[in-house]
């Protein structure tokens, strides 16, 4: 471990670890420490939260430094935010613990140090294994179901022996123990929902693949009811793939069909009894829905069901500002005008952008994968529709940061591409309704809507043109 990195633990921790062990011993005292170093930090400012909810800001002080006592932590896991990334870190009573990390390498240079960094360095190693093999999954969905599961079924094999190694190292207690195993099972089970859908998209085949009957056997173990994976990421991707998954099977694999949307509303309803959870699935399957539609006879029906079985005041008021956007675009025909920034940090019109018929697409440097796949499928559409322009929109708020990104990757754009970023995000989710980089628009000379919500991987995105 880096020396400096020890003695900023001891000088920042010094008291807090004393009275931590003074009071391991005391049933009812729940005080923890959280602190650590961000080196090249991008704002001043680390967030704590529980869910979706800030319970706490720390100013970075002048060594990009920050501290902070709690005197009541309940067990359980949390999350920290450090301008547009973050991570997972687990609290057993009394932890203490110190994180350092570097901007340009967020994840991979995390690392946790005091009372309770063995099982938090798990939880990133494990974190990292899976971003590694998802990135080489989506080959697999080109084989047969057989290949497939031998593929899948290695790949699992290895993260449940670093699991077990670890929980027999570690020692950790039963508690944490559902977080841990839930981070080596639900990226495996998440792979085979995929499956089906992927392989029938990426094969070009007319049906969905006949499964054999216990390639789903491990849905028997799923507890849908899990409150301490409320908040995990890997758990609820988990469950809103399987929705996707039974509902995409039951209507023949048609994903953007309107029965198919409602009928994931309605297993939303019935998949778990946990409010929390159902809420969340069910916020997740009315924003997508809205995104990739733009006018549905569905509509009425799908929001009245969200509305019904979804408790949270918060995100329908969203949905239903988010309906009234949608609908003030349809009225209007038009494309709002917003302020962009180009390449030189200036402030730019977006009226002043369109000359003739222009594909409107947006990217983050987050999806690193959507940037290089979305260019590859451009450079194809270039060729053959030369008359069209090409407006990329970065949807970061670093300017360095994404100058510096396509400077490294200059040869992956074409240079037609002209680039702009979002000077507002905010502006950008109200007015052109943007909550995603997967979403496309045409519009013409005159800033008119031909197609306001497409894709430009979707098979019809060249009839579209």
């Amino acid at each position: 471990m880096n020396t400096s990195f020890s003695y900023t633990l001891l000088s920042l921790f010094g008291l807090g670890l004393l009275f931590s062990s003074c009071s391991n011993s005391k049933s009812n005292d729940y005080s923890a420490y959280f602190g650590g170093e961000i080196i090249n930090p991008k704002d001043k400012w680390v967030f704590f939260y529980k869910g979706e909810q800030v319970l706490d800001s720390i100013a970075l002080d002048l060594n990009n430094r920050f501290f902070i006592k709690f005197d009541s932590l309940p067990i359980g896991l949390y999350s920290f935010k450090h301008e547009s990334e973050y991570q997972y870190v687990y609290f057993d009573k009394n932890d203490s613990l110190m994180i350092r990390i570097n901007t340009l390498n967020f994840d991979e240079s995390l690392v946790f140090c005091g009372k309770g960094d063995e099982k938090n360095n798990f939880l990133i190693e494990m974190y990292l294994k899976n971003q590694k093999d998802r990135g080489s999954m989506f080959p697999t969905f080109d084989l047969e179901e057989e290949e497939f599961v031998k593929k899948a079924d290695s790949s699992y094999q290895e993260v449940l022996n670093f699991y077990t190694s670890k929980k027999e190292d570690i020692q950790w207690n039963e508690d944490f123990d559902v977080v841990a195993k839930a981070s080596a099972d639900y990226p495996y089970y998440t792979k085979k929902e995929f499956y089906p859908v992927a392989h029938r998209r990426r094969m070009m085949k007319e049906t969905l693949p006949n499964l054999s009957s216990d390639f789903y056997s491990y849905r028997k173990s799923v507890n849908f009811n899990n409150e301490p994976l409320i908040d995990f990421w890997p758990y609820i991707q988990y469950i809103n793939t399987t929705i996707d998954n039974i509902a995409n099977t039951e209507n023949s694999g048609f994903l953007f069909d309107p029965k198919t949307t409602l009928r994931k509303i309605e297993i939303a309803d019935t998949i778990t009894n946990n409010q929390s959870l159902k809420n969340k699935i069910a916020n997740n399957i009315a924003f997508r829905y809205l995104m990739d539609k733009e006018e549905n006879a569905y509509d009425t029906v799908f929001l009245e069901k969200y509305y019904q079985i979804s408790t949270d005041t918060e995100k329908k008021d969203k949905v239903k500002g988010l309906v009234k956007s949608i609908q003030n675009l349809s009225e209007t025909g038009l494309l709002p005008n917003i302020v962009l920034k180009d390449l030189n940090n200036n402030e730019v019109s977006s009226n002043d952008l369109f000359q003739r018929k222009t594909i409107l697409y947006f990217w983050s440097k987050k999806n690193e994968n959507h940037f290089f796949a979305v260019h590859r499928k451009l450079q194809k559409i270039i060729d053959k529709h030369p008359n069209i322009d090409l407006i990329a929109i970065n949807l970061d708020d670093n300017h360095e940061d994404w100058k510096a990104f396509l400077e490294k990757h200059k040869t992956v754009p074409n240079p037609k591409i002209k680039h702009y970023r979002i000077s507002d995000l905010e502006e950008v989710k109200d007015k052109w309704v943007v909550t995603r980089e997967t979403r496309a628009s045409i519009i013409d000379k005159e800033a008119k809507i031909i197609k306001g919500f497409t894709n430009i991987f979707d098979s019809t995105f060249d009839k579209q043109l």
